[in-house]
C-alpha cells in the first residue's frame, strides 16, 4: 500500500509498479555507475549513469547516489547526449515486457456500469377532485434490482417532499399539493447508477 505524501511525491508510485513486474532493487556500497549491487549473483533493475558530469539514477536504484529519474533502466534508451540508461543486467523494460500477460491477470478487466435512462408520464394538468397517476418504467440499462423515490417541490430546487417508493405514484387528494410543483421521480440501480425525471404539474382550479 502507498498512502500519503510518498504516495504522490518522490516517485514512490512507478518505483512500486516496477516491482509488481518483478524488478528488483539496486543497492550500491559505493556511488560507481552502472549495475552495481550487494546482490551480485543476481540481476538487479536500478542503473546509475553518468550523463555530461552529473549522476543520475532509474527508479529501483536506492543506493542514494544521483539525482532520481522518472525512467525504469533500459539500456535501448539513451539520454539526449547518447548515455544508457540500462545495461545488459539492469533492463527492467525488458522484464516489463516479458511480465506483462502475467500481471495483466492480476486483476479482471474492469466493467464499467452503463448510465441508465429514466422517463416518466402522468398528467401535466389535475384538478383537487380526481386522483392522479405518475408511472415510470424500468430505465434503459438498469441493473435489477432498482429502487424508486417520488419527490415534489413547488421550487423545483429546494424543499422536496417524498410522495412514494414504488414504479408509479397515485395521488388521491390533490388538494395537498401546491396550485403548481415540479413533481420528480429518482430511479438507482443495483450498480447504484441513479438518473431522474420530472414532470412540471399544475393544479386547475387552484
Amino acid at each position: 500500500m502507498i498512502g500519503g505524501f510518498f504516495g504522490l511525491n518522490g516517485f514512490t508510485g512507478p518505483h512500486e509498479v516496477g516491482h509488481l513486474f518483478g524488478g528488483i532493487h539496486q543497492r550500491c556500497l559505493n556511488c560507481a555507475f552502472g549495475s552495481c549491487s550487494q546482490m551480485a549473483v543476481r540481476t538487479t533493475h536500478g542503473f546509475i549513469y553518468n550523463d555530461n558530469g552529473i549522476s543520475h539514477r532509474t527508479l529501483l536504484s536506492t543506493g542514494g547516489c544521483g539525482q532520481i529519474e522518472l525512467r525504469w533502466s533500459n539500456p535501448d534508451i539513451t539520454t539526449l547526449n547518447g548515455v544508457q540508461t540500462g545495461d545488459g543486467r539492469a533492463n527492467l523494460a525488458n522484464k516489463i515486457r516479458k511480465r506483462a500477460e502475467r500481471v495483466s491477470c492480476f486483476q479482471p478487466n474492469p466493467s464499467t456500469p452503463q448510465p441508465i435512462i429514466t422517463t416518466c408520464t402522468g398528467p401535466t394538468v389535475i384538478n383537487n377532485n380526481m386522483a392522479s397517476t405518475w408511472t415510470t418504467p424500468v430505465p434503459v440499462n438498469a441493473v435489477l434490482p432498482v429502487s424508486y423515490l417520488w419527490e415534489y417541490s413547488d421550487n423545483g430546487i429546494n424543499n422536496w417532499t417524498q410522495l412514494g417508493t414504488s414504479s408509479s405514484l397515485t395521488v388521491n387528494d390533490p388538494s395537498t399539493l401546491p396550485c403548481f410543483f415540479i413533481l420528480r421521480v429518482t430511479v438507482t440501480d443495483a450498480n447504484n447508477m441513479a438518473d431522474t425525471c420530472f414532470i412540471y404539474v399544475v393544479k386547475q382550479p387552484c
